[in-house]
């Protein structure tokens, strides 16, 4: 009987390099899920932080605007201002006129950051007035209103985790890194009970540094239902998913705008042009101007991450049915 030996081969040095191949692929893969994981966590942890802070500042705002009108503390100056905007000898007074009323931002961290004029009014420019009064507390120094308007528990943390003590004495200091800022207009003059509301968040704006943040820019014109605009200059500051606020203001033309939209891109054109596209189109402007086209005043905040168009503020014995 023949009796043949046979032995079993092995792989070949082809085929582990192929299958080093594979497993290299695999294991890239993985490691790319890392970052990606991070910065979704990042994202997320953003977004969480800024819905949380609009939530609070909408409150603070709710309580604080009621109990002006029911007696509970003092009308301020920011509640009359909507009447006369923020240079009334420019500005005709609306005081009992129908129709929206001037917007108003109350930002108590930048009106204790900047200086005039832009403390009193946005980017320095004679349209829409910021203000920090409001009763009963005095929002006028800038520990004071960064400690109001910002997220109350961002605290910043050590590598272990553990929060970090922000003085030699051990106290936990917070970080601030989220801060509010709420802009009001009446959507009908003559009824000064009732206030539209948006909530604006800011990250990394740093209380008490009147850092050049926010810019004035014009343009030739733009049409009601636009969603590109472009600008003779560069170097905005702007990106994917940042804010543009229309705040045009001319007494002439009866536009009263306090607009925000967000940006889905940014294209610099041969060194002089900006060309942004917005996610909305141009809402017709607010007030009595009924034209299709009509020369804007945009306004650019650096640190600006999200706007939330919150509910009206109605008292509860406002009757709704009044006209």
């Amino acid at each position: 009987m023949l009796i043949s030996n046979r032995t079993r081969a092995g792989f070949s040095l082809t085929e582990v390099i192929v299958a080093l191949f594979i497993m290299a692929l695999g294991i890239i893969s993985l490691l790319t899920l890392f970052p990606l994981g991070a910065v979704q966590m990042g994202r997320a942890l953003r977004d969480d932080r800024s819905q949380t802070t609009a939530v609070i500042a909408d409150a603070k705002m709710r309580m604080l605007w009621l109990g002006q009108l029911d007696g509970t503390y003092a009308p301020q100056a920011f509640y009359y201002t909507l009447d006369t905007g923020p240079a009334a000898a420019l500005l005709p007074s609306r005081a009992g006129l129908s129709g929206p009323s001037y917007p108003l931002l109350f930002d108590p961290v930048g009106f204790t950051s900047y200086v005039t004029p832009k403390r009193d009014q946005i980017a320095g420019a004679s349209g829409i007035a910021r203000h920090t009064s409001l009763a009963p507390y005095s929002l006028t120094t800038t520990d004071i209103a960064a400690n109001y308007a910002s997220m109350p528990d961002d605290l910043s943390f050590k590598p272990d985790a553990t929060p970090e003590p922000g003085d030699t004495t051990g106290l936990l200091v917070r970080q601030g890194r989220f801060n509010f800022a709420v802009m009001l207009q009446r959507p009908n003059n003559a009824i000064p009970t009732m206030t539209n509301m948006k909530v604006l968040v800011f990250d990394r704006r740093v209380p008490g540094i009147a850092a050049n943040n926010e810019t004035q820019y014009t343009m030739a014109g733009v049409t009601v239902g636009d969603t590109q605009l472009t600008f003779n200059t560069i170097n905005m500051g702007l990106r994917t998913g940042s804010w543009i606020m229309d705040g045009t203001i001319n007494a002439a033309s009866g536009i009263r705008n306090a607009n925000f939209y967000r940006v889905l891109s940014v294209e610099e054109v041969g060194g002089t042009t900006t060309v942004i596209d917005l996610e909305s189109p141009i809402v017709k402007p607010s007030g009595e101007f009924n034209g299709p086209s009509y020369v804007p005043s945009f306004y650019v905040f650096q640190e600006l991450i999200d706007v939330f168009d919150r509910p009206a503020i109605v008292p509860s014995t406002y009757n709704q049915s009044q006209p």
